[in-house]
């Protein structure tokens, strides 16, 4: 398989709960280098449609994390969770998913990522 899926808390009220979506061991970036052991925090929020079709994919910035994003998820907010499944994925590099401040600074890639590196 690609990568696997495994669930984690933090400290904290439920905005700052999140599941881990760990990439394979070897990771390769567009630029040519590898990750290795890396991972992405998302949150879910709404409920899935039987077809599948109603799931908007919300990127954090790379100096923002989920919660921060939540004011416009909801229902009746922008990304409506009575009509959307919303995933709101963190960054990598953004400290909450694989980031040079939560894993070994020296395996951080020098030419950092990019948008691609982090939903493909």
């Amino acid at each position: 398989p690609f990568g696997q899926l495994e669930s984690q808390e933090t400290l904290g009220d439920d905005q700052r709960r999140w599941q881990v979506f760990r990439a394979p061991s070897k990771f390769d970036l567009r630029s040519g280098e590898t990750l290795e052991d890396a991972f992405l925090a998302f949150k879910t929020y709404g409920a899935l449609n039987a077809t599948c079709s109603n799931v908007i994919l919300h990127p954090t910035s790379f100096d923002a994390v989920h919660w921060e994003v939540e004011y416009n998820v909801g229902p009746g907010k922008t990304l409506d969770t009575d009509k959307y499944f919303v995933v709101i994925i963190n960054l990598l590099g953004n400290g909450v998913s694989f980031s040079p401040s939560n894993c070994c600074p020296n395996s951080w890639p020098k030419g950092g990522v990019d948008m691609c590196d982090n939903v493909r």
